[in-house]
């Protein structure tokens, strides 16, 4: 690992010395969670602003107003365009919501480990509910019901509907999609292109610090340590998609796609993950706190090696836009600690720029 004297305060200033928090998502599975997805990922979002008036949604307290229909995960809807009385059917739409500068009455915790982002949506103002209930759903009585299309999601849909319409976000869907998406049902377009300019402008000056301190082109790998096996995670995820924008290569190993953005390694194969940059995602709670650069089969000798949070770089959220900008200017540019999950508070701020 190199040696490098104390740097200069990074963009998103974190207090320092903290150690890192027992928090991690559950490990991705194709049962368990929506995959992580990229930026230009085939996903439509077609909006047609109905001409007349539309019935009042289902539970919605105010008279009938403008509609727009999208085609999303759950097929063509016709939905109200409202910013109130939103039921987020998890705290990752919920963040979405917020960074376009709507709150939404009511968010789903989602599964153990989301502490963190949990905390960002109930500091906004949001009550946070058991997941999975429609009865709670229809006596909050929502004008819109927004989530991911989770397993879990998809099952109820029909339940769902009955109560209001319901727009189910591709989990092929990337953060361009997901943040046009929901400025569109909720009439705040104008604050979702604001986000989306917000992150570009940041994802081009990072991209220009790195040429500047010589880093553009080099090749980052990233993986991962369980109990029992090692992941390498590729192109398919926003991680590799961020890389990639701010001029950055990947090790040919992980320079494809796969369906849920990572393969499984055998620890003899490491030495064909090892690069000029080697970032390994920590777990702590699923995990057990392992890390793929103890192994001595991966390789870092002369590399620039860092342990960063598994659930600040797989998500595909606004926040963990922000969490992997912050990490790799800390790591490549600054030489400083990536961030931990009591840093997310800060990393917010700077995403929705109130820092």
């Amino acid at each position: 690992m190199e040696h490098r004297p104390p740097p200069p305060v990074p963009a998103v200033s974190l207090p320092p010395g903290r150690e890192r928090a027992g928090y991690a998502p559950p490990h991705p599975s194709p049962g368990g969670r929506a995959r992580a997805a990229t930026l230009g990922a085939a996903f439509t979002a077609a909006v047609l602003w109905a001409t007349g008036c539309a019935p009042a949604p289902a539970g919605g307290p105010d008279a009938p107003g403008p509609t727009v229909t999208v085609r999303s995960a759950n097929g063509e809807t016709d939905v109200p365009v409202t910013d109130r009385d939103i039921w987020a059917l998890d705290v990752f739409t919920a963040l979405s919501l917020l960074a376009v500068g709507v709150v939404p009455e009511h968010a789903a915790t989602t599964h153990t480990g989301q502490e963190m982002r949990e905390r960002i949506v109930e500091d906004a103002g949001v009550e946070l509910v058991a997941p999975h209930r429609p009865g709670l759903v229809a006596g909050a009585a929502p004008s819109l019901i927004v989530g991911l299309d989770h397993p879990e999601h998809r099952a109820l849909l029909d339940q769902l509907e009955v109560i209001a319409p319901v727009v189910l976000i591709e989990d092929g869907a990337g953060i361009d999609e997901q943040t046009s998406l929901i400025g569109a049902v909720t009439g705040h377009e104008d604050r979702a292109t604001e986000a989306l300019d917000r992150v570009d402008s940041a994802v081009s000056a990072l991209a220009t610090r790195i040429g500047a301190a010589g880093h553009s082109g080099r090749t980052v790998s990233v993986v991962q340590r369980f109990p029992t096996v090692f992941y390498a995670y590729d192109d398919s995820t926003l991680l590799g998609v961020m890389l990639a924008r701010l001029g950055l290569d990947r090790p040919e190993a992980q320079s494809g796609t796969s369906e849920w953005g990572y393969v499984e390694v055998s620890e003899e194969n490491l030495d064909q993950h090892g690069a000029d940059v080697v970032l390994g995602l920590v777990d702590d709670s699923h995990g057990e706190g392992l890390s793929a650069l103890d192994s001595p089969l991966l390789g870092t000798s002369g590399a620039i090696a860092a342990e960063v949070e598994f659930a600040g770089w797989y998500v595909t959220d606004v926040l963990s836009v922000w969490w992997i900008l912050h990490d790799v200017e800390a790591v490549l540019i600054h030489g400083a600690r990536p961030a931990a999950p009591d840093d997310a508070p800060a990393l917010w701020s700077n995403a929705v720029g109130t820092e």
